[in-house]
């Protein structure tokens, strides 16, 4: 078993679709008539000065999934997110600060009920909470461990938490106790809003609307209003807006007594706010932002997508290429992916993957059993059934005449005649296929789930299970012109064979998550792609990888290599990326005087006593903020904050006048193209 390596790479990414980014995002805020913050995953904070016209993408110095902002002040904006991290500005936004709270696990709500004072709650029954605005949290201790989803205080005493299976708390003295309120339900309760006359509305699961008019000390309203989940609320006097599930957004004009929904696209709404008039932001997945002026009688699309997710992808040349989204969408790009239209489908279902035996011919298979084929670089294309019936996955020409299809349990059809007719094949499996290559005209492979690979030595007369050391389903499958094969599969296993699929190398430890698309560029350049939004580059064949995180967190699908200088990767949410990869990157281990990648290493000694070493390495010059921290988020040591050239640095840091205990140190780097680096580990001082 091979384990792989794991570094970041400071490439060139750019976002496609949409713009100005397409991450999910969970919450947004407001404080004035224009100005608002949006949060989400890997890290995306967004900013609008326009009520949401448009956006900016803030530099923040972590790549957590960011779960809710508030305000604490004018300038001050705060974030909670994963593994209790809490990121905060000062200056709207100029800079941004990541801190560690006293836990670990996810920070989920987030509210200040004054610029000194604010807590966060989270999962496991978590709540912290800051009076030196934002520069140090401690935990609050409560006989509680279900998970938190919200916090809310509506002014300097009173405020409120709400958690799974129908949890309800109030505090009427700061936040020093807290009551549970029975609501009478056992749904999940997310989020919150509250006016300053004592009404209150709660949103869940199950489509659960509760309203108070006591302050959260009893419900007039306790009913459900879909089947499915509702995140977010927001209130201008009876004028009222709910985030939800299937792309709905719910209003109401009577103060909650009625809620009509209206739907786009079918990917959550998550986060609502308005800005104190009859304007409203709605945030959700992919990144979209909606905006309604009028109280929610019409809402306008500022960032979104024109499709969903992306199941696959191909290039004619190097501008002619074409993508099968979900919705039975084809689109088609004419300059290399930089703008894509939709063209006429001619199957009527998803286009599950798509190829190009060369500039001129290309061909696709849909989930409906029907192909289709081009002779003239995707002009125009023909359509043909291969069989009734058939949910085909995958589909592999070797010449214009001979190809092969396959997808339902151990079903392989074969055509000789360019898609004119289809036969079926020998069967060898009862598993779902999933991909197909071919080293030449006779030798094929197909992956498929439980680890199978099927091979023919004959052009599919008869195909053999051959054994691969592994159960895990296996996405996809392809070669290079020294006979190198890969296949991807679910866990960030990728499989190597060298001696035509006779032995496998199952390479390990790359992601947790499924490796969904791989490609080889040349001979010894590979890429794979992951449902984290993560790009795996190997530079000497599939032997070892190294992992860059793409500026998207959602699923990518497919990859397409346009040409030596550009990679187009598309997936979830419609989201399309741009990547330039890095060419002076040769990965044969060699161990060159300039770092190819940022790291931030484990301090040496540790423990240590009272002096230790800090090592990090720069592939350019960076500028370097490296910073040490106690368990309480208290600023102990500046050790670095300049400009510092590329190559292996070693910082020392002295305990001495310290007490023993845990520490941390925080490295934040802004590199070239404003690649952004960070990394936090912890040490322990011994005396």
């Amino acid at each position: 078993m091979l384990l792989a390596a794991s570094a970041v790479y400071p490439q060139t990414w750019e976002w496609v679709n949409p713009k100005p980014q397409g991450n999910n995002l969970s919450s947004v805020v407001m404080n004035s008539n224009t100005e608002g913050f949006a949060v989400g995953l890997l890290g995306t904070i967004m900013k609008t000065t326009d009520m949401g016209s448009s956006w900016q993408v803030q530099n923040v110095p972590t790549k957590k999934f960011l779960y809710d902002v508030t305000y604490s002040w004018l300038n001050d904006v705060f974030a909670c997110g994963d593994s209790g991290i809490v990121v905060n500005t000062w200056n709207l936004g100029n800079n941004w600060a990541v801190t560690q709270t006293p836990v670990t696990t996810p920070l989920r709500g987030i509210h200040f009920l004054a610029r000194d004072t604010g807590f966060a709650v989270g999962s496991m029954g978590k709540i912290v909470r800051t009076t030196n605005q934002g520069a140090g949290w401690h935990l609050i201790n409560v006989p509680y461990t279900r998970n938190f989803n919200a916090v809310h205080f509506v002014n300097k005493t009173t405020g409120f938490i709400t958690g799974d299976q129908g949890f309800f708390a109030k505090t009427t003295n700061a936040g020093l106790n807290w009551d549970t309120i029975s609501t009478g339900t056992s749904s999940s309760l997310f989020r919150m809003y509250f006016n300053t006359l004592g009404t209150g509305y709660i949103t869940g699961t199950q489509g659960r609307i509760l309203k108070t008019t006591d302050w959260g000390n009893s419900f007039v309203i306790n009913t459900s209003i879909s089947g499915t989940g509702l995140y977010d609320v927001s209130f201008v006097g009876n004028f009222g807006a709910i985030t939800g599930e299937q792309g709905a957004i719910w209003t109401t004009t009577n103060g909650g007594v009625n809620w009509t929904p209206v739907y786009f696209g079918h990917t959550p709404f998550r986060g609502i706010t308005n800005n104190f008039t009859n304007s409203f932001i709605a945030v959700g997945d992919g990144g979209k932002v909606y905006t309604s002026t009028n109280a929610g009688v019409n809402w306008i699309a500022k960032v979104s997508s024109p499709t969903s997710t992306i199941y696959s992808s191909a290039f004619a040349d190097a501008n002619t290429g074409f993508i099968g989204a979900h919705g039975n969408k084809i689109l088609k790009t004419t300059d290399g992916g930089d703008t894509w239209n939709e063209i006429v489908n001619p199957a009527g279902s998803y286009m599950y993957e798509i190829k190009f035996l060369n500039s001129q011919f290309g061909y696709a298979v849909f989930s409906n059993g029907t192909y289709m084929k081009t002779t003239n670089g995707g002009a125009n294309w023909q359509a043909g059934q291969i069989a009734a019936g058939m949910y085909g996955w995958t589909i592999h020409f070797t010449s214009t005449s001979t190809g092969y299809a396959a997808g339902d349990p151990g079903k392989i059809y074969k055509t000789t005649n360019g898609g004119a007719n289809w036969s079926l094949t020998a069967q060898s499996s009862n598993v779902y296929l999933t991909g197909i290559t071919f080293t030449d005209s006779a030798t094929g492979f197909i992956t498929g789930y439980n680890g199978v690979i099927l091979k023919t030595t004959n052009a599919g007369a008869a195909w053999d299970s051959l054994s691969t050391g592994t159960t895990g389903h296996l996405t996809k499958i392809t070669h290079n012109q020294n006979g190198v094969i890969l296949a991807t599969g679910i866990f960030g296993r990728i499989l190597r064979s060298t001696n035509n699929g006779a032995n496998w190398d199952v390479i390990s430890g790359l992601t947790q998550y499924t490796l969904n698309d791989v490609k080889f560029m040349g001979s010894n350049s590979a890429y794979a792609v992951s449902s984290a939004g993560e790009l795996f580059i190997s530079h000497n064949a599939g032997l070892t990888w190294i992992r860059e995180q793409s500026k998207s967190g959602n699923t990518i699908r497919t990859l397409s290599i346009v040409s030596t200088s550009r990679l187009m990767l598309f997936g979830e949410e419609g989201n399309i990326l741009k990547y330039t990869p890095d060419l002076t990157s040769t990965g044969n281990g060699s161990n060159n005087s300039v770092p190819s990648a940022y790291s931030l290493e484990q301090n040496y000694p540790n423990p240590f006593n009272p002096a230790t070493n800090i090592k990090f390495s720069l592939p350019f010059e960076s500028n370097v903020k490296l910073v040490v921290f106690d368990v309480t988020g208290k600023h102990v040591s500046t050790l670095i904050n300049n400009k510092m050239n590329s190559g292996s640095h070693t910082m020392n840091f002295d305990g001495k006048g310290l007490s023993s205990g845990v520490y941390f140190y925080r490295m934040d780097i802004t590199g070239k193209d404003g690649m952004n680096y960070s990394d936090t580990k912890k040490m322990i001082l011994v005396k």
